[in-house]
């Protein structure tokens, strides 16, 4: 194929008509767009393609630009997730959110991916009505209460120069396969 040429991908559920999913090559190596213009971007494309009905989002994570290598393609990479009055609305899985790309060099979108579920709009409880977070912190410890710990390796398993001594929850075993969150109308724990 000529070198200027280029494939575009655009995965659509036939049966919804969402876009699930829009990839375009990075055009060179050169990053040369700042993260707010990346970021105007990001937001101008979400606003295209979010789900109808959805009228409030945060960001969750954003990864900076890099070289571009078999696993990654070193674009602005922005992850959304919807949100009612500022607080998060989380689906089944954690990773359920709306990724934005943009090209560094260019400063224009190159991917769009839906990974949210499809759901319909369901009456959120009122977030005036929750306990005070400091009651909520009391009853996750009474289930998961912190511990002193040694550790020698860091968050990605690099050994640390210096060994750190840190808190970390310990769940009683019988917790061991359960998750843990705790209701913030009643403030009780809930274990499944």
């Amino acid at each position: 194929p000529p070198k200027d040429e280029q494939r575009l991908e655009v995965l659509v559920d036939a049966a919804t008509g969402r876009v699930v999913d829009v990839t375009i090559p990075r055009k060179d190596t050169n990053i040369s767009v700042s993260e707010q213009a990346a970021l105007k971007e990001a937001i101008r494309i979400l606003e295209k393609y979010v789900d109808p009905g959805v009228t409030e989002v945060q960001v969750s994570q954003i990864i900076k630009p890099g070289e571009p290598s078999p696993v990654t393609s070193g674009d602005w990479q922005f992850e959304f997730i919807k949100s009612h009055d500022g607080v998060p609305v989380l689906q089944q899985y954690p990773d359920e959110a709306y990724i934005v790309t943009v090209d560094p060099s260019t400063g224009k979108a190159n991917g769009f991916l839906n990974r949210t579920a499809s759901a319909e709009a369901v009456a959120l409880p009122d977030k005036s009505k929750a306990v005070p977070v400091e009651q909520a912190v009391r009853e996750y410890l009474a289930y998961m209460p912190l511990q002193l710990a040694y550790t020698i390796k860091g968050v990605e398993d690099e050994k640390l120069a210096k060994p750190k001594l840190i808190y970390v929850p310990m769940s009683d075993k019988k917790y061991a396969d359960k998750y843990i969150y705790i209701d913030a109308i009643s403030g009780k724990a809930v274990i499944r």
